[in-house]
């Protein structure tokens, strides 16, 4: 089941029993995770009734209505690094064009619903203020965070994002972390295409102190996808995540991956 989803092997599946069981497996696996973080960060349980989503403390991070599959993602130190680390220089870069940090929506985990999935991603915005007869269904920009061997679970989630939405989902953001190495690739994707429009491979050898970069130029977020509207006034623009940027973050995330 776990190729059917992108996973690498090491992803375990439990039939579900009940929700003492579920937890129980759940609590297990977040042992074997915590003592080998080149594990799947995943957990697949198969045949769960729909009414097990209202549980308190499932952080699912998929439900897949038709087949009953239920995925969970578990969050390495990294991974909530990766998370944190964006949010933060993002509100920052946001507050410096005049406060535009306090005119998004900033959703986070917030589960969406396509036709027969639920879905979370790791970072979601959406303006307050939409055009006229632009639905709050999905948000504008998106950011998911892999922590994984397996680089298909993150491309097959951007394109679920894509078809979903129906291109509502104007950028997608894509943080890919190496379980072994220090190398994370960050990417963007547009509303529809099966190749990202922005990609580089930030790295570095363990006995070397600089940071490499395969792409030397910035990542950017569009304002017109982000906000849909255009720039008001010389002050706002579109979002640069500079190179010294995507390095400094890069650095923060290995410093907890590999305990710096």
């Amino acid at each position: 089941m776990f190729s059917a989803f992108g996973m690498s092997a090491t992803t375990s599946e439990y039939e579900y029993r009940d929700i003492n069981h579920l937890t129980a497996m759940q609590d297990r696996e977040l042992g074997c995770f915590a003592a080998d973080r080149t594990r799947s960060p995943y957990i697949i349980f198969l045949k769960v009734p729909a009414k097990i989503l209202q549980a308190p403390l499932i952080p699912f991070e998929s439900y897949f209505l038709h087949d009953q599959v239920l995925i969970i993602k578990m969050e390495s130190r990294a991974h909530a690094t990766a998370n944190e680390e964006f949010a933060q220089l993002f509100n920052k870069k946001l507050e410096e064009m005049g406060g535009l940090d306090e005119k998004l929506r900033k959703l986070g985990t917030a589960h969406f619903e396509g036709h027969e999935r639920l879905k979370r991603a790791d970072k979601t915005y959406l303006p307050k203020r939409l055009p006229k007869g632009r639905s709050r269904q999905w948000p504008t920009l998106i950011l998911e965070v892999g922590y994984s061997a397996s680089r298909q679970k993150l491309t097959n989630d951007v394109q679920w994002w894509q078809s979903e939405s129906q291109g509502d989902v104007q950028i997608i953001l894509t943080v890919d972390i190496n379980q072994k190495r220090r190398e994370i690739i960050f990417e963007k994707w547009a509303s529809t295409g099966q190749e990202s429009i922005y990609r580089t491979v930030i790295s570095k050898d363990t006995s070397q102190t600089s940071i490499r970069a395969t792409n030397q130029d910035p990542l950017i977020i569009d304002f017109n996808g982000l906000f849909l509207r255009d720039p008001d006034g010389p002050i706002e623009g579109d979002i640069l995540f500079r190179l010294d940027d995507l390095k400094k973050l890069a650095a923060s995330i290995w410093e907890e991956q590999f305990e710096e």
